[in-house]
This record gives structure tokens, sequence and C-alpha cells, in this order.
């Protein structure tokens, strides 16, 4: 139920469950599965890149990647359909807050943002680490040849003259 007030903007005040439903469906889980893809892909994309140029290039196509739909936004829809967007808010019934409430408000949305960074720091720590063995960018120089060419490393190197067989010019 969308309410207008006298100051010119539009109220929703409650959603009806299959609004609600369908909001979630079409809007938000699809919104989701495209952040956690564009982040893995941005992790393999970005660590890829071999040289400093090719790092801002690639940083900034995938800048364009997350902003394209702001930017069709922007082109496709008329100005005056924006302006009553705008003007649609969600309401709460909230009352009014004391420097209390808003001291503790702060104090979340700090809390929030530094388990944001730390939880950064951890995706960024799991992809280098253990996320190697699923999408391995970063080479390990140990042993990341033999899983491949194990037997091909066994065999002697070189023919010495007039040999024949398991060796390099031979087999």
């Amino acid at each position: 139920m969308i309410k207008v007030y006298p100051d010119g903007k539009e109220k929703v005040v409650r959603l009806t469950a299959m609004v609600r439903i369908a909001l979630v469906l079409v809007l938000i889980i699809p919104k989701l599965v495209i952040t956690i893809l564009l982040t893995l892909i941005g992790f393999v994309w970005l660590t890829a890149t071999v040289s400093f140029a090719d790092l801002i290039l690639n940083a900034v196509a995938l800048a364009f990647i997350i902003q394209i739909d702001e930017q069709i936004y922007n082109v496709l829809i008329p100005d005056n359909l924006k302006s009553r967007m705008a003007q649609t808010v969600l309401w709460t019934s909230r009352t009014a807050q004391n420097t209390q409430d808003v001291a503790i408000e702060v104090r979340w949305g700090l809390l929030k943002a530094f388990f944001l960074i730390v939880c950064s720091l951890f995706l960024v720590y799991l992809y280098i680490g253990p996320g190697q063995q699923l999408i391995p960018i970063f080479p390990g120089f140990k042993n990341d040849i033999d899983q491949h060419c194990k037997a091909f490393r066994a065999r002697k190197p070189m023919c010495e003259v007039g040999e024949s067989g398991d060796c390099f010019p031979m087999g």
C-alpha cells in the first residue's frame, strides 16, 4: 500500500506476501548470485593478470561490468519516472530518535564495517591459500608439474649415441 504525503513523497507502508516473494525471487536472489559470480570471476581475472598495465585495464573493465546496470537505468528510464522513483521511499514506524539510539546505530554500523573488512581479508586468504586447490592461478613450483608430467619426467632426458628406446629423440 502506497500513501502520498503532503511533502510529495510516496511512502510504501506495507507489501503483500506475494509482492514480497516476487521481489525476493526476481530481484534479491538474482542480484546475490550475480554478485557472488562476479566476485569469484573478478578474483580469478585480476589475479591472473601478468603486467601492471593489464591489471589496470582489467580493473576498469570489471568496474564497467559492475556499473552497467546503473548506466542502462540512466539511459533508458525517462527523467520523470526517475524523479518519481526518487520520491518513493519505504516507510517504517520508527519513533523520534534520541542521541542514545543514534549512538547505538553508529556503533552497529562501525561493527558491521569492521566485520565486512575482516570477512574480505578472510576471503582473500582463503582464495590465495586453500582456494588454489579449486581455482589454481598462482603456480606452486613445488610439484605443480608432477601431476601431469610425472611419467614423462621419470624417463631419461636424452638418448646416448646409438641408444634407442625411451629417451628424448626416440620416445
